[in-house]
């Protein structure tokens, strides 16, 4: 059976409920509320473009955060901590930890939602279909956000006509579960590179952005429990990726986790895959549309909310004019893609063969 590679964007939340998964508004929350304190907050809000009544605003308004660490980082080099304590307060040295409680707080509030009870039908009919797919297909899906929406599925299984599909469970028969995300369970998980690679068929999961469940402990990179991830001293390095679009490649290669997962897993979930599912996604992160290019022969499909409007920014074209889906994509992801435009990507049920879709 057909094994493809399935990307999931922040429009699988925005579908459920925009006004939560809007990252601005995940971003005014946090600067809103008392994670952190009046000096943090005035730090941040000093640097130029970023307003500090409102903090910043969205991915590109934090381009100046981190020339702020780079410069921190060449002082501390060049000066010495010594000299450091003398050129700078206490809150500036530690503008690395209040950077990272910032992101990890947006991070952490994208990730704790509940579906409500008004949408359940329309999420579970959705998930059951998506779940039993990548369990008979044995498909990979990579996800960019830090949401828990499609992850607490894989973890803890959707019942279908009275049977509990888990994803993580180990299959029949043998020794390796349905789907794989580099950890190993002993104690808090922990990752290995090496839980990739192994001779049987399954599917990859890959947090590529990260999410807030990761952290690293001493020196060990660990899984912490869905249950426990409140932001503190022992586990404060964490693995997310919220930044300038330009600035994410080298974010990720400061990751022992991600650049795992971009280098070698993600490049051999795409070379596996018959075909890959672009869902919900902007089409922004050019780290990404890169390596879905270079996959020429491989057919591409685009599954958009059909409000979508689209823009491309270059030498090519006016900058800024709207442009089709279809061009739009094709510039992005190169030859061999269909865009199927939904007004609710929810209602997408069609993982076998998206044609078979048809808009009502």
């Amino acid at each position: 059976m057909s094994k493809k590679l399935i990307i999931i964007g922040n429009g699988l939340g925005m579908a459920l409920n925009p006004e939560h998964f809007s990252l601005a508004n995940a971003m005014n929350r946090v600067w809103d509320g008392d994670s952190l304190d009046t000096k943090q907050k005035e730090l941040i809000g000093a640097l130029k473009g970023i307003d500090a009544g409102t903090g910043p605003t969205g991915e590109d308004k934090l381009i100046a955060t981190q020339i702020a660490l780079g410069l921190l980082s060449d002082f501390r080099d060049r000066l010495g901590d010594d000299a450091l304590d003398r050129w700078f307060t206490g809150y500036a040295k530690n503008f690395p930890h209040t950077l990272r409680r910032y992101i990890f707080e947006i991070a952490f509030d994208l990730y704790s939602y509940e579906v409500p009870a008004a949408k359940q039908n329309l999420w579970e009919n959705f998930t059951q279909h998506f779940i039993k797919f990548i369990m008979e297909t044995k498909s990979h899906v990579a996800t960019l956000n830090y949401d828990d929406l499609i992850y607490e599925k894989v973890v803890n299984g959707v019942v279908i006509d009275g049977k509990k599909w888990v994803p993580q469970e180990v299959q029949p028969g043998k020794k390796f579960p349905y789907i794989r995300d580099g950890f190993i369970n002993r104690g808090y998980p922990q990752f290995r590179q090496d839980s990739f690679d192994f001779s049987g068929d399954c599917g990859f999961y890959l947090h590529l952005h990260g999410t807030p469940l990761f952290a690293t402990k001493g020196s060990q990179h660990i899984k912490l429990p869905r249950c426990d991830m409140s932001f503190n001293e022992e586990t404060r390095r964490r693995h997310i990726i919220l930044a300038n679009p330009k600035d994410k490649r080298e974010l990720i290669s400061q990751s022992e986790i991600l650049d795992n997962l971009w280098k070698k897993q993600l490049p051999r979930c795409i070379r596996e895959a018959n075909e890959i599912i672009v869902f919900g996604y902007s089409g922004l992160d050019e780290h990404l549309n890169e390596r879905l290019a270079d996959a020429k022969a491989t057919k591409k499909w685009v599954i958009e909310w059909s409000r979508t409007k689209h823009a491309l920014h270059d030498s090519e074209i006016i900058e800024g004019a709207e442009v089709s889906a279809e061009q739009f994509w094709t510039k992005k992801l190169g030859q061999n893609v269909q865009v199927k435009r939904l007004d609710n990507i929810l209602d997408f049920t069609e993982w076998y063969n998206p044609d078979d879709h048809i808009p009502f």
